[in-house]
This record gives C-alpha cells, structure tokens and sequence, in this order.
C-alpha cells in the first residue's frame, strides 16, 4: 500500500467516524428532543390545571364577596331593627289589650298617643290603631287600620251619654 492510499484509507475511515459520531449525535438530539417535548407538554397541562383552578377560585372569591355584601346589607337592616324596635314598648292600653308604643309617649294619656297595633308589628308592620271613643251605645275600641279583625273593644269602659239634641255631629 503507498502512502496515497494509506491516506485516503485513513481520511475514509476518519469520515466514517464522524458520520457514525454525527449520527449518534442525532439520534441524541432527536431523543432529548422528544423528551423536550414531552415535558413541555407536561407542563403546559400543568399549566391549563392551575389557570382552571385559579379561575375557579377567583369565582368562588367573587361569590364569596356577593354574600359578604349581602350578610353585611342584612345586619345593617336587622341592626335599623333592632334601633327602630328599641324605640316602642309593649304596653297594655286597657286591660287585655296590648298596643306598641313610643317610650317617649308613655306619659301620654293612652287615648291621644300613637299606638300600634300589636299583631302586625309582630309581623313586621307599623300599623297605628284607631281610638273610638265609649259614646251611647257603642263601646270604646281601638280599631286597626290594616286588619278589622284586630279590633280591641273594652265593654268595662264608661260610656258617654249620646247628646240628640246637637244633631248628628254632637
């Protein structure tokens, strides 16, 4: 063998090499690649799973909010209630009827102050009874204005005598 040919055996055998080396590094490549890819898609999932968690709890923050506002409206209301309660009395006007009552007015005479009627404001409404005095025939009564069936009669209270004589609006 000459030297020529001993070179070009050796330069032959050396691009070998490095085709065998390039295609090893390929296939490397080509596997760090796919293992590239696998874990971006791992974590691109990850990442859909928390942008939904995080979603649903910034939902759950917003309706948690909402209630907050709605618990806190509620306690400004029962607490007016409770302000606006603490300002009436229960008080018999006569015996066996029972009418709130201002507490500023308790000194009033029963007959000219403002009273309520007791049942609707138990159910939540300020109704102001009627007072009709005793006068001939008719007996003394506290009529409600919402509701004729909460009509108070007091049969014990002396009645009037009717004036005939000053017509109908004597």
């Amino acid at each position: 063998m000459n030297l020529f040919d001993a070179v070009s055996a050796a330069k032959a055998a050396y691009d070998l090499a490095a085709i065998a080396v390039q295609a090893r590094d390929e296939v490397k490549t080509q596997a760090a690649m796919t293992d590239l890819r696998e874990r971006l898609w791992d974590m691109s999932n990850t990442g859909l799973s928390q942008v939904q968690a995080l979603h649903s709890l910034e939902l759950e923050t917003q309706k948690l909010r909402m209630q907050l506002s709605e618990s806190e409206r509620a306690q400004a209301e029962l607490q007016a209630k409770l302000k606006e309660d603490a300002q009436y009395k229960l008080a018999e006007i006569r015996p066996g009827i029972w009418a709130h009552t201002l507490i500023e007015d308790m000194e009033t005479p029963v007959e000219t102050r403002p009273n309520f009627c007791a049942a609707c404001y138990a159910n939540g409404k300020k109704v102001p009874l009627r007072y009709i005095s005793a006068l001939g025939d008719r007996t003394e009564m506290w009529r409600c204005l919402a509701d004729g069936a909460h009509t108070y009669r007091n049969f014990d209270a002396p009645r009037k005598p009717h004036n005939r004589s000053a017509g109908w609006m004597g």
